[in-house]
Protein backbone atom coordinates (compact mmCIF):
# COMPACT_ATOMS: atom_id res chain seq x y z
CA UNK A 1 0.00 0.00 0.00
CA UNK A 2 2.50 2.30 0.41
CA UNK A 3 4.47 1.86 -2.46
CA UNK A 4 1.15 2.70 -4.21
CA UNK A 5 0.43 5.56 -1.88
CA UNK A 6 4.02 6.64 -2.73
CA UNK A 7 4.33 6.37 -7.03
CA UNK A 8 0.65 8.41 -6.69
CA UNK A 9 2.08 11.03 -5.01
CA UNK A 10 5.25 10.83 -8.11
CA UNK A 11 2.40 10.76 -10.61
CA UNK A 12 0.63 13.49 -9.23
CA UNK A 13 3.68 15.72 -9.32
CA UNK A 14 4.48 14.60 -13.12
CA UNK A 15 0.74 15.42 -13.68
CA UNK A 16 0.94 19.13 -12.35
CA UNK A 17 4.40 19.60 -13.99
CA UNK A 18 2.87 18.60 -17.18
CA UNK A 19 0.58 20.90 -17.11
CA UNK A 20 2.55 23.87 -15.63
CA UNK A 21 5.41 23.01 -18.48
CA UNK A 22 2.04 22.94 -20.87
CA UNK A 23 0.99 26.59 -19.69
CA UNK A 24 4.30 28.00 -20.24
CA UNK A 25 4.70 26.60 -23.97
CA UNK A 26 1.56 28.44 -24.61
CA UNK A 27 1.86 31.64 -23.11
CA UNK A 28 -1.13 31.04 -20.65
CA UNK A 29 0.73 31.22 -17.58
CA UNK A 30 0.04 34.70 -16.34
CA UNK A 31 3.30 36.23 -15.17
CA UNK A 32 3.74 38.69 -12.06
CA UNK A 33 6.62 41.21 -12.52
CA UNK A 34 8.11 42.75 -9.87
CA UNK A 35 11.58 43.30 -8.48
CA UNK A 36 13.09 40.99 -7.45
CA UNK A 37 16.48 41.38 -5.68
CA UNK A 38 18.25 38.22 -6.94
CA UNK A 39 21.06 37.76 -4.09
CA UNK A 40 18.12 37.21 -1.58
CA UNK A 41 16.49 34.64 -3.53
CA UNK A 42 19.50 32.30 -4.09
CA UNK A 43 20.35 32.77 -0.26
CA UNK A 44 16.34 32.23 0.55
CA UNK A 45 16.80 29.01 -2.06
CA UNK A 46 19.67 27.90 -0.30
CA UNK A 47 18.33 27.81 3.26
CA UNK A 48 15.95 24.78 3.05
CA UNK A 49 18.45 22.84 1.45
CA UNK A 50 21.58 22.85 4.15
CA UNK A 51 20.79 19.48 5.65
CA UNK A 52 21.04 18.03 2.28
CA UNK A 53 24.06 20.18 1.58
CA UNK A 54 25.45 19.02 5.05
CA UNK A 55 24.75 15.47 4.31
CA UNK A 56 26.21 15.27 1.00
CA UNK A 57 29.36 17.11 2.55
CA UNK A 58 29.34 19.64 -0.11
CA UNK A 59 30.30 23.53 0.63
CA UNK A 60 28.29 26.31 -1.62
CA UNK A 61 30.62 29.35 -2.40
CA UNK A 62 28.06 32.36 -2.88
CA UNK A 63 29.67 35.35 -4.10
CA UNK A 64 28.36 38.47 -6.23
CA UNK A 65 29.89 41.98 -7.50
CA UNK A 66 27.22 43.77 -6.43
CA UNK A 67 23.62 43.45 -5.60
CA UNK A 68 21.07 42.59 -8.50
CA UNK A 69 17.13 43.99 -8.32
CA UNK A 70 15.49 42.49 -11.71
CA UNK A 71 11.97 42.09 -13.43
CA UNK A 72 11.04 39.30 -12.95
CA UNK A 73 7.77 36.84 -11.82
CA UNK A 74 8.86 36.11 -8.12
CA UNK A 75 7.65 32.66 -8.04
CA UNK A 76 9.42 31.45 -11.55
CA UNK A 77 12.03 32.77 -10.68
CA UNK A 78 12.26 30.83 -7.39
CA UNK A 79 11.60 27.77 -9.09
CA UNK A 80 14.47 28.67 -11.71
CA UNK A 81 16.76 28.95 -9.26
CA UNK A 82 15.55 25.83 -7.06
CA UNK A 83 16.09 23.96 -10.08
CA UNK A 84 19.50 24.76 -10.80
CA UNK A 85 20.36 24.65 -6.98
CA UNK A 86 18.75 21.06 -6.37
CA UNK A 87 20.66 19.89 -9.62
CA UNK A 88 24.12 21.06 -8.68
CA UNK A 89 23.40 19.14 -5.61
CA UNK A 90 22.34 15.63 -7.00
CA UNK A 91 24.82 16.00 -9.53
CA UNK A 92 27.56 16.73 -7.58
CA UNK A 93 30.07 14.05 -5.73
CA UNK A 94 30.48 13.69 -1.88
CA UNK A 95 32.68 16.41 -0.12
CA UNK A 96 32.77 18.83 -3.47
CA UNK A 97 32.37 22.61 -3.64
CA UNK A 98 29.05 24.62 -5.72
CA UNK A 99 29.73 28.04 -7.13
CA UNK A 100 27.14 30.07 -7.26
CA UNK A 101 28.05 33.62 -8.80
CA UNK A 102 26.57 36.50 -9.70
CA UNK A 103 28.42 39.18 -11.55
CA UNK A 104 27.90 41.06 -14.84
CA UNK A 105 23.96 40.41 -15.29
CA UNK A 106 24.45 37.22 -14.94
CA UNK A 107 23.92 33.92 -12.76
CA UNK A 108 25.40 30.72 -12.91
CA UNK A 109 25.94 27.69 -10.47
CA UNK A 110 28.90 25.20 -11.03
CA UNK A 111 29.00 22.09 -9.66
CA UNK A 112 31.92 19.46 -10.24
CA UNK A 113 31.12 16.29 -11.96
CA UNK A 114 30.71 14.56 -15.13
CA UNK A 115 30.82 16.50 -17.80
CA UNK A 116 28.06 16.55 -20.63
CA UNK A 117 28.70 15.06 -23.65
CA UNK A 118 27.29 17.02 -26.83
CA UNK A 119 24.07 14.18 -26.79
CA UNK A 120 23.02 15.56 -23.48
CA UNK A 121 23.65 19.38 -23.85
CA UNK A 122 21.28 19.00 -27.40
CA UNK A 123 18.45 16.88 -25.10
CA UNK A 124 19.23 18.37 -21.26
CA UNK A 125 16.44 21.45 -22.07
CA UNK A 126 13.51 18.95 -23.35
CA UNK A 127 10.72 17.69 -21.54
CA UNK A 128 11.69 14.00 -19.79
CA UNK A 129 14.96 14.19 -20.15
CA UNK A 130 17.42 12.65 -17.50
CA UNK A 131 20.63 12.72 -17.74
CA UNK A 132 22.64 9.47 -16.17
CA UNK A 133 25.25 10.71 -13.45
CA UNK A 134 26.63 7.58 -12.56
CA UNK A 135 24.05 7.45 -9.17
CA UNK A 136 20.16 6.86 -8.25
CA UNK A 137 19.65 10.60 -7.98
CA UNK A 138 18.96 10.94 -11.45
CA UNK A 139 15.96 8.51 -11.22
CA UNK A 140 14.10 10.83 -8.89
CA UNK A 141 13.07 13.84 -10.79
CA UNK A 142 10.50 14.01 -13.28
CA UNK A 143 12.70 15.23 -16.04
CA UNK A 144 10.77 18.03 -16.32
CA UNK A 145 12.33 20.20 -14.49
CA UNK A 146 15.00 21.67 -16.91
CA UNK A 147 11.97 22.08 -19.32
CA UNK A 148 9.96 24.59 -17.69
CA UNK A 149 13.30 26.09 -16.29
CA UNK A 150 13.59 26.94 -20.11
CA UNK A 151 10.23 28.22 -21.00
CA UNK A 152 10.42 30.44 -17.81
CA UNK A 153 13.72 31.61 -18.88
CA UNK A 154 12.38 32.39 -22.46
CA UNK A 155 9.14 34.21 -20.61
CA UNK A 156 11.56 36.55 -19.14
CA UNK A 157 13.69 37.16 -22.40
CA UNK A 158 17.03 35.87 -20.18
CA UNK A 159 19.20 34.17 -22.18
CA UNK A 160 20.42 30.96 -20.60
CA UNK A 161 22.48 27.73 -21.51
CA UNK A 162 25.13 24.90 -19.97
CA UNK A 163 28.75 24.30 -20.75
CA UNK A 164 31.26 21.88 -19.52
CA UNK A 165 34.28 23.67 -17.53
CA UNK A 166 37.52 22.43 -16.33
CA UNK A 167 35.75 20.34 -13.18
CA UNK A 168 32.22 20.00 -14.30
CA UNK A 169 29.00 21.47 -15.51
CA UNK A 170 27.76 25.37 -15.31
CA UNK A 171 24.33 26.57 -15.59
CA UNK A 172 23.58 30.06 -16.22
CA UNK A 173 21.51 32.88 -17.25
CA UNK A 174 21.81 36.30 -18.30
CA UNK A 175 19.40 39.32 -16.81
CA UNK A 176 18.66 42.52 -17.89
Amino acid sequence: LSIIIDETYKMDEMVLEMLELSKLEIGAYPFRMQEINLNKLVEEALEPKQKLIEERGLKIEFSSDQTYLIQADYQKMKQVINNFIINAILHSKANEIIKINIKKNCFSIENKGESLNNNQKEYIWQAFYKGHNGTEDYQKGTGLGLAIVSEILKAHRFKYGVENTAEGVRFWFQFK
